[in-house]
């Protein structure tokens, strides 16, 4: 079913590791009459999706993505589907942090997600951060895919917190296709006690499509206002022009959401709209100053 009546989980079909998805999330948004509209939208418990907001002045769409369980559990598996047409623009927001339990009798819990975005769209997951909890075993694979100039972004944030001393473990693989072909994998393995000593947070923003991005004084900038220590981060160019990998390490959920803020800033405003923006002020002015 959908238009927000869901589907029995039961009935989904297998993951990627042949285990049973338990949660299934399709959402399609398609650019009509000047303004992005959510032209489509699939899902199974625990996910529930409500009404696109659009700001004054119209897009880019947002749609808040909510959960109604109390977190992620032993055998989880959930999957999500996002896809923004030809020059569709659109935001998917997380409702909070998601906090993942213990792994019992050795099963963890997973996610799988797969972005799309066609020619001239934009379209970008702010998944809110996994809170993994002792004994917890937790992994994500995305994909992320674009065609033409469209740009999609996938944000992933982990928090560790330990409560009794436990250990817990994250694992995660990131895809970027561009054009159908595969250019770029980013892999990713965590637990507790191998990050920086004071940090217990980190995330990964990858950007498909935005090749040429990474440099420049926004990003400068950026690293640079980590002044007290609570963050670090570094963007990097993917390979074969894919697009930029932006990688925070934290020392809490507030400081990785005010870092991962302001690196979105800076990709948003790298986008291409917002370059061609840019170098038609700077011709005018020199046009006035001539």
């Amino acid at each position: 079913m959908s238009g927000g009546d869901g589907v029995d989980g039961r009935h989904a079909p297998d993951g990627p590791d042949g285990l049973v998805i338990a949660g299934r999330l399709e959402l399609e948004f398609a650019a009509r009459q000047g303004r992005t509209a959510l032209s489509r939208r699939d899902y199974t418990w625990p996910y529930s999706v409500g009404r696109v907001f659009h700001r004054e002045g119209g897009d880019p769409a947002r749609v808040i993505v909510q959960s109604g369980s109390g977190g992620i559990i032993t055998g989880d598996r959930l999957a999500q589907r996002l896809v923004a047409r030809q020059d569709a623009h659109a935001l998917v927001l997380g409702q909070g942090a998601i906090s993942v339990h213990r792994a019992l009798g050795g099963r963890g819990s997973g996610e799988y997600l797969r972005i799309e975005a066609a020619p001239g769209a934009w379209i970008e997951n702010l998944a809110e951060p996994r809170v993994l909890f002792d004994e917890a075993d937790f992994a994500q694979e995305s994909t992320v895919s674009v065609l033409g100039d469209g740009v999609a972004v996938s944000v992933e944030s982990v928090v560790l917190e330990p409560v009794d001393g436990g250990m817990a473990h994250y694992r995660s693989e990131t895809v970027v296709e561009c054009d159908g072909e595969r250019r770029a994998v980013e892999r990713m393995r965590v637990h507790t006690g191998q990050l920086p000593s004071g940090m217990r947070a980190f995330g990964l923003i990858v950007a498909a499509g935005l090749a040429g991005s990474a440099a420049g004084k926004g990003w400068q900038e950026w690293a640079g206002s980590f002044g007290d220590h609570s963050a670090y981060g570094a963007a990097s160019e993917l390979p074969f022009g894919a697009g930029v990998a932006v990688r925070v390490v934290a020392a809490d959920g507030r400081h990785l959401r005010r870092a991962i803020d302001a690196a979105l800033e800076v990709l948003r405003a790298s986008s291409p709209a917002k370059v061609a923006e840019k170098e038609s002020v700077a011709s005018e002015s020199a046009d006035e100053a001539s």
